[in-house]
């Protein structure tokens, strides 16, 4: 078995192989979230704005896991000519095509603070919220791309338009609130110990809120009409504490300590999720009849 070095240098040397004459194939370091960075692989040509990118930790962790070379080769060239076969100017050319394809994103702001030049953002709490439009979503995943400030003037829309699409699409978002019990017990299932966890025999303390995909699902927390109704049905104000930037996890209020609370979600982000996804070291709070998402004090 190839090591990750090895495995990186025959893949690209083969997805350029399968690529064409036509597609520039290189490796490069894509700044992520909070700073971090990822290797990918990064197609381009002369004739297409989009630029697909494949993570090339998740194709190797595919590998190691037993799939062929050639299949991650297939794969990954796959995806590429999936995306650039998209017809671009219906992707995210023209304002009216686009409108419904705008989704709101939340990061860290402290931890992101210098990479927000040139994207519209507005700030909540200690967060920040950007938009992006989703070009396609199947099977490999999700095609999108950063709304940046040079695509306002293209569809000649202000930014004050852009944030009433996005926060209209928010509320149409399907969103799921499930007790955690209810998604380790799926998890042991797909694993095979379906006997392993009986929710039944568990009672809840904790809930996932995330959206549809499980992905960026955190701005969920913006979602007060969601809250409000959770909030009312337990008869409790609630905590909601970041899970990461997919998820956030709500607490009924039962007076435990806001400062053990903030360790124990510190302690999780340090040693459990990974740097790229981890969305912030504080506790929020959603009061009842309120309306809003707070910082806990």
């Amino acid at each position: 078995m190839l090591n990750y070095d090895e495995f990186k240098r025959e893949l690209l040397k083969r997805v350029r192989e399968n690529a064409g004459e036509d597609m520039k194939v290189e490796i490069a370091a894509i700044q992520k979230n909070n700073g971090t960075q990822k290797e990918a692989i990064v197609f381009s040509d002369k004739e297409n704005n989009l630029h697909p990118v494949i993570y090339l930790d998740s194709v190797y962790s595919q590998y190691r896991a037993g799939t062929e070379l050639s299949v991650c080769v297939g794969f990954t060239v796959g995806v590429c000519r999936s995306v650039m076969d998209l017809n671009i100017d219906m992707a995210y050319k023209n304002w009216e095509d686009v409108r419904g394809k705008i989704e709101v994103t939340a990061i860290n702001k402290d931890w992101n603070a210098d990479a927000m030049s040139g994207i519209p953002h507005r700030e909540f709490l200690d967060l920040v919220l950007y938009c992006r439009v989703i070009i396609d979503r199947n099977g490999n995943g999700v095609a999108s791309t950063i709304v940046r400030s040079h695509m306002l003037r293209a569809w000649g829309i202000s930014e004050e338009e852009l944030w009433e699409a996005a926060f209209s699409n928010l509320k149409t978002e399907e969103f799921d609130i499930k007790d955690v019990n209810e998604v380790l017990g799926f998890i042991f299932r797909e694993g095979g110990l379906s006997g392993a966890l009986d929710k039944n025999e568990f009672e809840p303390v904790l809930y996932v809120l995330t959206n549809k995909y499980q992905n960026r699902g955190a701005v969920g927390m913006l979602r007060t009409d969601l809250l409000e109704k959770f909030a009312e049905q337990g008869g409790c104000d609630l905590y909601i504490l970041p899970s990461s930037i997919h998820e956030v996890l709500l607490l009924k209020d039962d007076k435990m300590p806001v400062d053990e609370l903030r360790k124990m979600v510190r302690s999780v982000n340090r040693g459990v999720v990974d740097e790229m996804d981890r969305l912030s070291d504080e506790v929020y709070y959603y009061r009842r009849g309120s309306g809003k998402v707070e910082i806990a004090a």
